[in-house]
């Protein structure tokens, strides 16, 4: 996947995934999948912090079969990015998580990864 987009000034991209600074927060190592959707939220002005969180390996290859799994979260999006020998999940928080949601889908469309939806749980009633 080739990168089209100018990135953001204030962020520092360094080698194998690294990102520092601007609205990256925390863990900054981010899957080559990653990368390519995440440097697009951070152009969206309703994102305010992108949080990438641990990378797991996956058992299989995703054979050039690259997937971002939509959850909605308190204050954003918690994405679960899939690329070809590892996953990552990486929480976005944003003012307006339908239109954050909405622009990232289109946009992974576009570059040929596949999404899905994770249903929000309900909330167990105790009595």
């Amino acid at each position: 996947m080739k990168h089209e987009q100018k990135r953001s000034s204030s962020v520092s991209i360094g080698k194998k995934g690294h990102r520092n600074g601007g609205k990256f927060v925390n863990h900054t190592t981010i899957i080559e999948t990653a990368s390519h959707v995440l440097d697009h939220a951070a152009l969206m002005e309703e994102v305010k912090r992108i949080s990438p969180g641990v990378i797991r390996p996956t058992d299989q290859g995703a054979h050039g079969k690259f997937r971002v799994k939509f959850a909605d979260i308190v204050g954003g999006l918690l994405l679960t990015i899939r690329g070809n020998n590892a996953a990552q999940e990486v929480r976005v928080y944003t003012s307006d998580p339908n239109k954050t949601r909405t622009e990232l889908c289109r946009y992974c469309l576009s570059k040929g990864i596949s999404i899905a939806f994770l249903k929000k749980e309900s909330p167990v009633l105790v009595k």
